[in-house]
C-alpha cells in the first residue's frame, strides 16, 4: 500500500480565543424571588443575603429562603443590606423608612418607635457602624441619622455652592472611619463628622476635574477611596495631611451608563460600567494595569466577595452569578470563542506541548500558549468527528476522523497494492483508532485493521473486522480490541481472548498500559478491567467495578498518568482512580460544562476535558480546604392536615416538638461552602433520648437505653424520615463534608421531639393495664366467691351422699354379723367385728375428705374383701392385681370403690358357689384404671330373677355412686368415668359383671394443688 498527502483543508488562522470561567448562576428557577438583584451581603453566620426588586432572599448554597411583604418587609424592593456587630441586618426598601432583620423577624418603623424617629425622604439608604457601635444612616436624603440602642439623633446636611446653581444640601452616599474620625462621602464633597459637627474636608472636583457628582460611585477600603464616573476612575488615599489623589484612569470614551466600584480583600480594584461587565485590575500597587474583564456585556449592579474568596455579581436582569477561586475555564461558542461546535470529541498534547482539540465539525484547534490555530479538515457531510490524534516524528501528527485520516499536510490517501494489477487509490473512511511509534504502525477502521512498517507502501490487512482499540504493551506486543473481544499480535490476532474470559466478550472501548505485566481494558458491558499479561497472553482478568462501592459505567475513554493514576471519561462526568482504587469524581457541580465527557488528558496539574458543551480546563492541585465553614441544621418541614409546616431553625431554639399527627418529616441541612457548588455530603448522627415524662412510650424507653448512635452519610441536603416517624426525642448532630473529605469544623446539633399519640404513651398503657387488671381482679374475686359457694354446696351434697352410703354399708355389714350366731362361731364373729370396726372408723374419716392416698385405699380394699371372705368362707375368693404399679402417694377418690365392691359381693355371687372377685389396677396415658370383675349371674339375669320373685327393692348404692362421680367431675373436672358391663352381652359363654372406674391423674393432681 502506498499513500499520498493531499491538501484538503482550508488555510490556517490564529485566534486569541475568548474564554470564561465556570460561573455559578442562580436565577428564579433556583429560588431567587427575581432576576433583578441589587445587592449581596454575607452575615456573621455565613449566609448570603440578596436584595431584589421582589423581596429579600437568604441563601445557604443550595436553597433560597425568601422574605416578602407578607413576612413584614415594608416594600418588596430591597436596595441595600448591611449587618452591624449585633447581627442585625439593616435594609433599605424603596420609599420606606429603614428597617432591620433580627432573629428571624423584620422590625419596621411601625413596630419600633426609634425607627419611626428617623427623618427620611425617599428611602434609599446606606448604613455604617462606627467604632463606638453607633449605626449611621445616610443616603439620598438631606439628613444623616445616628442610631443607638436607646436613641436616634439626626443632623441636617450643610449647603454647598454649585456652579451656576443655587446652594443645595448634599446627600451622603458612603460613610467610613479613619483613625477614629468619621467621614461622609457625598457626590461632591468629603465631610468629617466630629462631635456631631459636619465639616467640609475636600471638594472632589478639586482633585478630579472629570468628576460629575450625580453619577459618581464610591467604595472605601481602609484608607483608600475608589471613585468612578462614566468618564474615568480615581484612587484617593489618606495620610496625615488629608486626602490626596494616588492614581487615575481616564476612559477613552465615556460610558453611557453609571459605573459602580468595588475593592476586594486583596486590594484589587473593580469597576463595573452597567452593560459592559466587570473589569478588575490584577495588581496590588493600585495601578490601573493588568486588567481582566468578566461577564462582558452584562448589567452588573454590584460585586461582593464572600469569606471563602468567591466573587458574587448581582445582575439587573439575570439573577446572581458567582465566580469561585480557581474555577475551571470553559472554551465554547457560548463564551464568544470561534469554536464551530461545542461537541468537543478529542483532546491531547502533542510532542511539542501543544494542546490538540477536535470537534464533530471536522475542525482542529491547536493551542500554542495563549493563541489558537484553527484547521478545517473536512466537513463535506456536515458531520465529521475527530476521534484521536497520533504523533509521528517531530511535530508531525495524524488526526483520525469519521471521513478519513488527516496529517499535518492534508488528507492521507492510500493506494492498495494488488500485485501485478494496476494499483488504485482508496480513502480510508470511518477510521476508529491508530497506533504509531517506532517500527510498525496500525490503523483500525470500521471494517479492517491495517499494519505497515516504516514505509506505508508495505501495508497489509490483518483483520477484516471493525477495530475499536489499539495498544502496544511494555513487552512490545500489540493488543487489538473490536466488537467481539481482545486479540493479540503474538498469534497473528487469531485467538479471541473473550472466549476464555467472558468479561472481555463485548465491544472493547479502549486499551492502555498499566505496567509491565498488565494492561487496562475498557469493555462496553464490563466496564474497567485489569488484565495480567505475559508474552502476548492474558493470564487473568479482574473487574475493577467489583472493588468499587459504586460501579463506573458508560466509559468513553481512558487516560493513564505516569504515576499510574487513571482517568475515565463517562456520560456521568470524570472519574479518577489511584493505585489503591480511591475514586474522585468531577461533574457539573465542579464546574464542568457538561457531564457528558468524550475524552480527557492530564498535563501536570491541569485536566483537559472534551465535553459535549465545550472544552474545560480544570486546575487539580488546588489549595487544601481547612474546613473553616459552618454546618447548620437549618429547618424542619412536615405535613399536617394536608398542609406543609416549616420551621426555620437558624434563629429559633434548637429544640423543637413535632405533633403526633405530623407526616413526611424532613430535616434541612446547610453547609455554607459556596464554591463547592452544592457538592456536599453530611454526616448525620442520631441518638434517641427519653421523651418528656408525660409523653414516654415503651419503645422510646427501650431505644434510649439500649440503642447506640445511628450514623448515616447523606448525599443530599435533606434528611427524609418517611411517611410516619416513630415517637421519641432525637438528638441530631450534622457535619458537612466536602468532596475531598474535608469536614466542617463547625458542626451543628438540635433536638427534635416527635410526640406520640396519647394512647401510645406509657401512662395510658399503665392506666389501661390497671383498669383491665382491676376489672379482672373483680371478675376473679366474684368468680372465686361463686365457685367457693358452689363447692361448699357440692361438698355438703357430697357429704350427704356419703352419709347415705355409710348407713348402707353399715346395714349390710350388721346383717352379715347375724350369720355367725346361728350356728355360733365366736372366733369368726370376733375377727369379723374387729375388721368391721376398723373399716367403720376409716369410713367415717374417708367421708370427710374427697381424696386419700392410694396406700390407704388399697389397705381399705384388702380389709373389706377379707371381711367378705369371712362371711362367705369357701364360697368366695378374691384377687387384687396391679397394686405394685401404683405409687402409694397417688391420690384416689375416697369411698368411691367401696360401693362397687359391695354391690359385686352382694349381687355378683355365683349361685352355684365358688364366686370369684378380681380387682385390677393399671395406669395408661396418665389415667388410672380400676376394674372389678365377678363371675355371678350378671346384670340381665339378676334383674330377671328379681322380677320373677316380685322383688321391687332398688339398689341405691350404684345410684349414689353415680351421683358422687358427677359431683366430683363438676367440682374438680377429673374426667371420672364408670362403666358397668354384663359379660354375657359380649360372650354368651361367660357370666358375671365388669365395672371399670377411671380418672385423670394429671387433673386430680392439679385440682388438689389448686
Amino acid at each position: 500500500m502506498r499513500y499520498k498527502l493531499l491538501l484538503f483543508y482550508s488555510l490556517s488562522f490564529f485566534w486569541s480565543f475568548g474564554q470564561e470561567p465556570a460561573y455559578m448562576h442562580y436565577t428564579v428557577q433556583d429560588g431567587l424571588p427575581s432576576s433583578t438583584v441589587y445587592c449581596i451581603e454575607e452575615d456573621s453566620k455565613g449566609f448570603l443575603w440578596f436584595g431584589t426588586d421582589n423581596g429579600l432572599a437568604r441563601f445557604d448554597g443550595n436553597r433560597f429562603k425568601v422574605y416578602g411583604v407578607e413576612d413584614g418587609l415594608p416594600d418588596p424592593e430591597v436596595f441595600n443590606i448591611y449587618e452591624d456587630s449585633k447581627g442585625r441586618l439593616w435594609l433599605s426598601c424603596f420609599r420606606k423608612k429603614p428597617c432591620y432583620f433580627e432573629k428571624g423577624k423584620i422590625i419596621t418603623a411601625e413596630s419600633d418607635s426609634l425607627l419611626n424617629k428617623i427623618e427620611t425622604e425617599n428611602g434609599i439608604y446606606s448604613f455604617f457602624e462606627d467604632s463606638n457601635g453607633n449605626v449611621w444612616i445616610s443616603g439620598d436624603t438631606k439628613k444623616i441619622c445616628r442610631w443607638a440602642d436607646a436613641s436616634v439623633f439626626c443632623m441636617d446636611m450643610p449647603k454647598i455652592d454649585k456652579p451656576h446653581k443655587k446652594q443645595r444640601q448634599c446627600s451622603i452616599k458612603k460613610m467610613f472611619e479613619i483613625n477614629s474620625i468619621l467621614y461622609g462621602l457625598t457626590p461632591d464633597v468629603i465631610y468629617s463628622i466630629i462631635d456631631d459637627t459636619i465639616t467640609n474636608v475636600l471638594k472632589l472636583s478639586d482633585v478630579y476635574e472629570y468628576h460629575r457628582g450625580a453619577s459618581a460611585d464610591f467604595y472605601v477600603n481602609n484608607d483608600k477611596i475608589l471613585l468612578s464616573t462614566p468618564r474615568g476612575t480615581v484612587i484617593l488615599k489618606h495620610d496625615k495631611t488629608g486626602f490626596y489623589e494616588f492614581a487615575r484612569n481616564i476612559f477613552k470614551a465615556p460610558f453611557k451608563n453609571n459605573v459602580t466600584t468595588y475593592i476586594d480583600k486583596e486590594g484589587h480594584n473593580w469597576i463595573n460600567p452597567i452593560g459592559y461587565g466587570a473589569t478588575v485590575y490584577n495588581n496590588k500597587q493600585d495601578k490601573f494595569i493588568n486588567s481582566k474583564r468578566y461577564l462582558s456585556g452584562e448589567k452588573i449592579s454590584n460585586i461582593f466577595e464572600d469569606k471563602q474568596g468567591t466573587y458574587w455579581f448581582s445582575m439587573l436582569n439575570k439573577g446572581a452569578i458567582a465566580l469561585p477561586k480557581n474555577a475551571p475555564i470553559i472554551f465554547s461558542s457560548h463564551h464568544g470563542t470561534v469554536f464551530k461546535s461545542n461537541n468537543i470529541t478529542a483532546v491531547s498534547r502533542s510532542r511539542n506541548d501543544k494542546i490538540m482539540v477536535g470537534d464533530d465539525s471536522g475542525t482542529l484547534y491547536i493551542k500554542n500558549n495563549l493563541n489558537w490555530k484553527i484547521l478545517n479538515l473536512d466537513n463535506s457531510t456536515g458531520y465529521n468527528r475527530i476521534l484521536k490524534f497520533a504523533y509521528i516524528q517531530g511535530d508531525d501528527w495524524l488526526a483520525i476522523t469519521d471521513l478519513g485520516v488527516f496529517s499535518k499536510n492534508g488528507l492521507v490517501k492510500y493506494e492498495l497494492d494488488q500485485g501485478k494489477e494496476t494499483s488504485r487509490p482508496i480513502t480510508i473512511k470511518a477510521a476508529k483508532t491508530i497506533l504509531t511509534g517506532t517500527g510498525s504502525s496500525f490503523l483500525g477502521t470500521f471494517d479492517v485493521l491495517l499494519k505497515w512498517e516504516n514505509d506505508p507502501k508495505n501495508s497489509t490487512v490483518l483483520l477484516n473486522k471493525r477495530t475499536t482499540a489499539l495498544c502496544k504493551d511494555l513487552q512490545n506486543n500489540v493488543w487489538v480490541g473490536n466488537l467481539e473481544g481482545v486479540f493479540s499480535e503474538k498469534d497473528n490476532f487469531v485467538k479471541n481472548w473473550g472466549v476464555k474470559f467472558p468479561l472481555l466478550a463485548s465491544r472493547i472501548i479502549a486499551i492502555e498500559n498499566a505496567d509491565t505485566n498488565s494492561i487496562w481494558i475498557v469493555s462496553a458491558n464490563s466496564g474497567l478491567l485489569l488484565a495480567d499479561i505475559n508474552n502476548g497472553e492474558i493470564l487473568t482478568v479482574k473487574s475493577i467495578n467489583s472493588r468499587l462501592a459504586k460501579p463506573i459505567k458508560n466509559i468513553r475513554s481512558i487516560y493513564v498518568e505516569s504515576n499510574k493514576r487513571i482517568w475515565l471519561a463517562t456520560n456521568k462526568g470524570i472519574y479518577s482512580l489511584t493505585d489503591k482504587y480511591e475514586v474522585e469524581h468531577f461533574d457539573k457541580r465542579d464546574g464542568l460544562p457538561s457531564n457528558d465527557i468524550n475524552a480527557i488528558f492530564v498535563n501536570a496539574d491541569t485536566l483537559w476535558a472534551a465535553t459535549t458543551e465545550g472544552l474545560a480546563r480544570v486546575l487539580l492541585n488546588q489549595e487544601k480546604e481547612t474546613g473553616n465553614f459552618p454546618t447548620y441544621i437549618s429547618g424542619i418541614n412536615y405535613t399536617r392536615e394536608n398542609k406543609t409546616i416549616s420551621h426555620d431553625l437558624i434563629y429559633k431554639s434548637k429544640k423543637i416538638s413535632v405533633p403526633p399527627d405530623a407526616s413526611l418529616l424532613e430535616v434541612e441541612l446547610s453547609g455554607l461552602h459556596y464554591k463547592s457548588r452544592g457538592n456536599i455530603k453530611y454526616e448525620y448522627i442520631t441518638k434517641e433520648q427519653l421523651l418528656p415524662p408525660q409523653w414516654l412510650t415503651w419503645g422510646n424507653i427501650g431505644n434510649s437505653i439500649f440503642s447506640k448512635c445511628d450514623t448515616a452519610i447523606i448525599a443530599g441536603h435533606t434528611r427524609n424520615y418517611g411517611v410516619n416517624s416513630p415517637p421519641g426525642t432525637f438528638n441530631i448532630q450534622a457535619t458537612a463534608i466536602l468532596k475531598d473529605g474535608t469536614r466542617s469544623t463547625m458542626p451543628d446539633e438540635c433536638t427534635i421531639t416527635i410526640l406520640p399519640h396519647w394512647y401510645n404513651t406509657v401512662w395510658f398503657s399503665l392506666i389501661a393495664l390497671f383498669i383491665t387488671g382491676y376489672i379482672g381482679w373483680l371478675f376473679y374475686r366474684e368468680t372465686t366467691k361463686r365457685r367457693r359457694m358452689e363447692r361448699t354446696a357440692s361438698d355438703l351434697q357430697l357429704q350427704a351422699i356419703k352419709a347415705q352410703i355409710n348407713p348402707h354399708f353399715v346395714g349390710n355389714s350388721i346383717n352379715a354379723i347375724q350369720q355367725f350366731f346361728y350356728p355360733p362361731d365366736p372366733a369368726k364373729a370376733s375377727e369379723y367385728i374387729s375388721i368391721f370396726s376398723s373399716l367403720l372408723r376409716r369410713t367415717m374419716y374417708f367421708s370427710s375428705v374427697p381424696f386419700i392416698p392410694f396406700r390407704e385405699e388399697s389397705a381399705y380394699i384388702k380389709d373389706y374383701l377379707k371381711m367378705i371372705k369371712l362371711r362367705f368362707d369357701d364360697r368366695f375368693e378374691y384377687k387384687i392385681n396391679g397394686l405394685e404399679s401404683i405409687s402409694d402417694n397417688t391420690l384416689f377418690p375416697a369411698m368411691l370403690l367401696q360401693p362397687i365392691l359391695e354391690n359385686a359381693t352382694i349381687h355378683g355371687l355365683s349361685p352355684e358357689g365358688g364366686s370369684t372377685l378380681t380387682v385390677d389396677f393399671s395406669i395408661k396415658n396418665q389415667k388410672l384404671y380400676c376394674t372389678v370383675t365377678d363371675n355371678g349371674v350378671g346384670i340381665s339375669i339378676s334383674k330377671k330373677r328379681k322380677k320373677e320373685k316380685g322383688i321391687s327393692r332398688i339398689s341405691r348404692g350404684i345410684d349414689l355412686l353415680k351421683n358422687k362421680i358427677k359431683l366430683l367431675n363438676d367440682m374438680h373436672g377429673l374426667d371420672f368415668k364408670l362403666t358397668i358391663e354384663d359379660l354375657s352381652s359380649s360372650d354368651k359363654n361367660k357370666n358375671g359383671t365388669k365395672a371399670t372406674l377411671s380418672y385423670s391423674l394429671y387433673k386430680i393432681k392439679n385440682s388438689t394443688e389448686i
